[in-house]
């Protein structure tokens, strides 16, 4: 964001808010507490939003950025009309293909032990 606070204020307004904080060589253990834990607390973002919201938003600065826009180039080759009702059929009969006509995955299976590590729930 661009601010400045304090290791000593992000401290003291997560204790403020009940969280458990550990500061140590400029990373923070924070301990979510258990009546938000399921509820509007569950990942980093939250704990950030909690500490810019206790600053106040009106305490930001507003700036524009002087970074350049630049298109995304697009390559790809478009599907003819017979590709996609093929696609189409495919998937309406049953026989969902994995990748499209160029290759690229279009349903990609993910377990809940994957996604229970992607979010750091289980090693």
């Amino acid at each position: 964001t661009g601010i400045d606070i304090s290791d000593e204020q992000i401290t003291g307004t997560l204790k403020a808010l009940g969280f458990g904080v550990d500061y140590n060589n400029g990373n923070y253990t924070v301990k979510v507490p258990s009546w938000r834990a399921t509820k509007d607390v569950t990942i980093k973002a939250d704990i950030i939003e909690e500490i810019t919201r206790i600053y106040g938003y009106d305490n930001f600065e507003i700036t524009t950025t002087n970074s350049p826009l630049k298109p995304v180039p697009n390559d790809y080759a478009r599907l003819e009309e017979a590709e996609i009702v093929e696609i189409l059929e495919a998937y309406m009969n049953g026989s969902t293909p994995m990748t499209c006509p160029h290759g690229r995955p279009v349903i990609v299976r993910v377990t809940k032990t994957e996604l229970q590590k992607l979010f750091k729930r289980i090693e």
